[in-house]
Protein backbone atom coordinates (compact mmCIF):
# COMPACT_ATOMS: atom_id res chain seq x y z
CA UNK A 1 0.00 0.00 0.00
CA UNK A 2 1.23 3.44 -1.01
CA UNK A 3 1.74 5.85 1.73
CA UNK A 4 0.14 9.42 0.92
CA UNK A 5 1.73 12.73 1.99
CA UNK A 6 -0.65 13.40 4.92
CA UNK A 7 0.99 10.44 6.27
CA UNK A 8 3.96 12.09 7.02
CA UNK A 9 2.53 15.71 8.11
CA UNK A 10 3.71 17.59 10.09
CA UNK A 11 7.30 17.28 8.66
CA UNK A 12 10.25 19.29 9.75
CA UNK A 13 13.06 20.48 7.61
CA UNK A 14 16.21 21.75 9.54
CA UNK A 15 20.08 22.45 8.23
CA UNK A 16 22.05 19.64 9.61
CA UNK A 17 24.06 20.66 12.73
CA UNK A 18 27.13 19.38 11.43
CA UNK A 19 26.65 20.34 7.66
CA UNK A 20 26.42 16.67 6.31
CA UNK A 21 29.77 15.02 8.36
CA UNK A 22 27.42 13.31 10.01
CA UNK A 23 23.95 13.37 8.68
CA UNK A 24 25.39 13.03 4.87
CA UNK A 25 23.48 15.76 3.94
CA UNK A 26 23.40 19.34 4.46
CA UNK A 27 19.07 19.43 4.82
CA UNK A 28 17.68 16.52 6.89
CA UNK A 29 13.80 15.79 6.78
CA UNK A 30 11.70 13.81 8.84
CA UNK A 31 7.81 13.46 10.25
CA UNK A 32 7.28 15.34 13.14
CA UNK A 33 6.22 12.33 15.92
CA UNK A 34 7.34 10.74 19.50
CA UNK A 35 9.71 8.34 17.51
CA UNK A 36 11.75 10.93 15.39
CA UNK A 37 10.88 14.04 18.53
CA UNK A 38 12.75 12.32 20.90
CA UNK A 39 15.93 11.09 18.98
CA UNK A 40 16.02 14.74 17.46
CA UNK A 41 16.05 16.49 20.44
CA UNK A 42 19.11 14.27 21.73
CA UNK A 43 20.87 15.26 17.73
CA UNK A 44 20.17 18.78 17.71
CA UNK A 45 21.19 19.63 21.74
CA UNK A 46 22.81 16.64 22.65
CA UNK A 47 26.89 15.78 22.23
CA UNK A 48 28.81 14.43 19.00
CA UNK A 49 28.32 11.22 20.26
CA UNK A 50 24.78 11.91 19.81
CA UNK A 51 25.14 12.67 16.53
CA UNK A 52 27.31 9.90 15.46
CA UNK A 53 24.78 7.42 17.00
CA UNK A 54 21.40 8.84 15.30
CA UNK A 55 22.57 8.77 11.64
CA UNK A 56 23.81 4.85 11.54
CA UNK A 57 22.89 3.58 8.40
CA UNK A 58 19.69 2.36 8.99
CA UNK A 59 18.27 5.33 10.51
CA UNK A 60 19.24 7.34 7.21
CA UNK A 61 16.31 4.71 5.45
CA UNK A 62 14.60 6.44 7.33
CA UNK A 63 15.01 10.32 7.11
CA UNK A 64 15.38 12.63 4.26
CA UNK A 65 18.94 13.81 3.12
CA UNK A 66 19.38 16.40 0.21
CA UNK A 67 21.59 19.34 -0.67
CA UNK A 68 18.41 21.76 -0.15
CA UNK A 69 15.46 21.76 1.53
CA UNK A 70 13.24 20.56 -1.08
CA UNK A 71 15.52 18.00 -2.30
CA UNK A 72 15.24 16.60 1.81
CA UNK A 73 11.90 16.84 1.39
CA UNK A 74 11.63 14.87 -1.88
CA UNK A 75 13.80 11.93 -0.25
CA UNK A 76 11.83 11.73 2.26
CA UNK A 77 8.39 11.20 0.24
CA UNK A 78 10.89 8.78 -1.99
CA UNK A 79 11.84 6.44 1.27
CA UNK A 80 8.53 6.71 2.59
CA UNK A 81 7.28 5.37 -0.84
CA UNK A 82 5.52 8.44 -2.13
CA UNK A 83 6.05 9.37 -5.71
CA UNK A 84 5.48 13.22 -6.16
CA UNK A 85 7.04 15.24 -9.28
CA UNK A 86 9.97 16.75 -7.31
CA UNK A 87 11.85 13.31 -7.57
CA UNK A 88 11.85 12.89 -11.03
CA UNK A 89 13.84 16.32 -10.87
CA UNK A 90 16.17 15.59 -7.55
CA UNK A 91 16.56 11.90 -7.09
CA UNK A 92 18.97 10.99 -6.76
CA UNK A 93 21.72 12.98 -5.22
Amino acid sequence: MTKKLIDLYPVVIREARYGGTYEGAKWIAFPECDEFTEAMNDYFYGDDCDAIDLFTDEYKKTVGLGVSPDHAYADLCYKNGIPIDLLEDWYPL
